[in-house]
């Protein structure tokens, strides 16, 4: 990914949730319960003016319990619904080159908007700003960004509409990183494509990687590739070793892939944008190998690097770990949450990304945890109703030169932005309702008790 929300089950009065697994963005998590509900937690990747910009512990999404897959990639989420439709949320962008520094950014919207009308998607899986998906006919389909060759059409043009990538029809299991591509099909081949590392060409179209047929699970960063044999070892190729001649159908020189462990034990392995690897063994221990300028490894604040499989902390419990730029969150057997790296506190809510062409991002700051550190968040009757980025239970209209805010809760803590992200106004009222005078007219956000509204001084 170029870049680039938890899933959780509350048990009544404890203060935990069950998740099922959990995919991970630009510094953001989404969780998905066991109902299928889907939580958001970290930075709020999303555009719009009107939307909670850091979201310090996990809440609910409206949109969920529809979904039977998602995946993250740097400011866009895409899910695949029970009847087989594929909807997306966020924006991406659609580069000319890799020095383009005007890209075309495309909203798919605050909620989740229906991408194409078929409903026979089987798998997703998200790039930074590149999305491919296989069919139940085991077709291979992609849209986004194609600078570096990522979708794989043969084309180096990125597009807002699915496209067929070849005419196969035996695609398996899909990866993405930022500017690489990576699957595997039906008789166990693995194919590549998209940026070939320090080379001046890129792989436009997918090719095979080795002439064996044994593969069974692979992972992809803008680094490395990594993949796992039939017999359970693991495997990487590094990035500007791979493909020393760009026309052969095949990567043809084995000297540059090596084996990085012979174990044969290995449940399941995900990678960071670096040089990262974080594996759980049949045992349910979590490991780490690699290193990263980020603090993702959870061996504690000094460690950077290992170079071989390091044990993170004792526990023989995990399920399941996602990782991508800024920190790692682990899903234990009992359901918990785990996280560590940088985690997003509420940051600096008066500096935006992107706010010039209508995309809002706030910049965080950071509570930095260098070992896992369970997740909280508070297990009240509230947090069992969905809800969304955007919730209007509490009252706002405009009144001339004043926004009246009515309906609040007692001690509510109530800040106004203007449409730049500049905050304008804070209380924390003890009252039900207050008025602020504003002195130009816009887009007016207030926030208040977690909640958010937009309202237009005229």
């Amino acid at each position: 990914m170029r870049f680039g929300l938890f899933s959780l089950i509350l048990i009544c009065s404890l203060a935990f949730a069950q998740v099922k697994y959990t995919t991970s963005g630009f510094y953001y998590t989404i969780a998905v319960r066991e109902d299928n509900s889907l939580w958001l937690f970290g930075r709020n990747n999303f555009y719009s003016p009107d939307t909670i910009p850091i979201v310090d512990s996990p809440i609910p999404l409206e949109f969920g319990s529809n979904y039977t897959s998602i995946a993250a990639g740097a400011s866009m989420a895409i899910g695949i619904q029970q009847n087989g439709s594929l909807w997306g949320w966020g924006f991406y962008s659609i580069y000319a080159d890799d020095y383009d520094e005007t890209p075309d950014m495309v909203r798919l919207g605050l909620k989740p908007t229906q991408i194409g009308t078929d409903t026979d998607w089987a798998s997703v899986s998200v790039g930074c700003y590149h999305v491919l998906a296989i069919k139940k006919d085991s077709s291979l389909w992609g849209f986004g960004n194609d600078s570096d060759g990522e979708l794989g059409t043969g084309r180096l043009t990125g597009t807002r509409d699915f496209v067929p990538i070849g005419i196969d029809k035996n695609w398996k299991r899909i990866a993405t990183a930022c500017s690489r591509s990576v699957a595997l099909k039906s008789d166990g081949s693995l194919w590549t494509w998209g940026s070939n590392g320090y080379a001046s060409f890129p792989i436009e179209s997918p090719i095979q990687i080795m002439e064996s047929s044994d593969w069974i699970n692979v992972q992809v960063n803008d680094h490395l590739i990594i993949a796992q044999k039939s017999d359970g070892t693991l495997w990487s190729w590094e990035r500007n070793t791979m493909f020393l001649d760009s026309l052969s159908n095949k990567a043809k020189d084995t000297i540059f892939i090596k084996q990085i462990s012979a174990d044969t034990d290995w449940a399941s392995f995900v990678t960071e944008r670096n040089r990262l690897i974080i594996a759980i063994k049949n045992n349910g221990t979590l490991w780490v190998l690699g290193r990263s300028n980020l603090p993702v490894l959870g061996l504690g604040e000094e460690i950077t690097e290992v170079t071989a499989f390091t044990q993170i902390g004792t526990d023989t419990d995990w399920a399941s770990v996602s990782v991508n730029y800024g920190h790692s969150v682990g899903v234990k057997k009992d359901g918990s949450l785990w996280v560590w790296g940088n985690v997003p506190t509420k940051g600096d809510t008066e500096s935006y990304e992107y706010s010039d062409k209508g995309i809002f991002i706030a910049i965080p700051t950071f509570d930095t945890k260098y070992i896992p550190t369970r997740v909280e968040f508070p297990a009240t009757a509230a947090l069992t109703a969905k809800t969304s980025f955007v919730r209007n239970t509490i009252h706002a209209q405009v009144n001339g030169n004043h926004i009246q805010i009515k309906n609040l809760p007692a001690n509510t803590e109530v800040e106004v932005f203007d449409i730049h992200g500049k905050k304008i106004y804070f209380s924390n009222t003890v009252n039900t309702g207050l008025s602020v005078k504003v002195s130009a007219k816009g887009i007016y956000v207030i926030r208040a008790g977690g909640q958010i509204l937009r309202v237009a001084v005229k």
